[in-house]
């Protein structure tokens, strides 16, 4: 599906793919500027990225398409067809936590063993406190617990740490 294509067109659109080293489909995402998205990706700017650093092996480009609406809108196409692992958002039910929507994510980053992730990915606690402290023995009951599908754990109160 994909095909060789110019990145120097900075009118046009591409979608690209995400695969990691088992060929699985990780993410789709539409871009006029493949290198520099690649790039944002691989600096982690925001918790998919950081999931896209951690686990891509290669990427495909399809494209270019006629401006930004035809790129979307192929991008749009691909992710609800392709079902990839990352793109949970497009497929998340409105009733559902947000955590919900991504404990396939943290229950792949875990298979992984990218805890880290996994507790950004689904942890309750506070995401400053989390850091400050590493991985916090709560934040990884937080992820197993949330991966195995409870929801009734309740929060870490990082006021009475230690």
């Amino acid at each position: 599906m994909s095909r060789n294509v110019s990145l120097s067109a900075a009118a046009d659109h591409f979608v690209y793919r995400c695969y990691d080293a088992t060929g699985l489909l990780i993410y789709i995402g539409c871009t006029s500027n493949v290198q520099r998205r690649m790039a944002a990706h691989q600096r982690g700017e925001n918790s998919t990225s950081r999931w896209i650093a951690a686990c891509m092996d290669r990427f495909e480009i399809e494209g270019p398409y006629s401006g930004r609406d035809a790129g979307r809108a192929a991008e749009r196409r691909a992710i609800n067809t392709e079902q990839p692992l990352f793109n949970y958002q497009e497929r998340a039910k409105e009733r559902l936590a947000a955590w919900m929507t991504r404990r396939p994510v943290a229950l792949y980053l875990v298979e992984r063993g990218l805890i880290e992730l996994a507790a950004e990915t689904i942890c309750t606690c506070d995401p400053e406190a989390r850091s400050a402290s590493a991985i916090d023995s709560h934040c990884v009951a937080h992820v197993a617990a949330k991966v195995a599908g409870l929801t009734d754990m309740d929060e870490f109160d990082w006021s009475t740490a230690a």
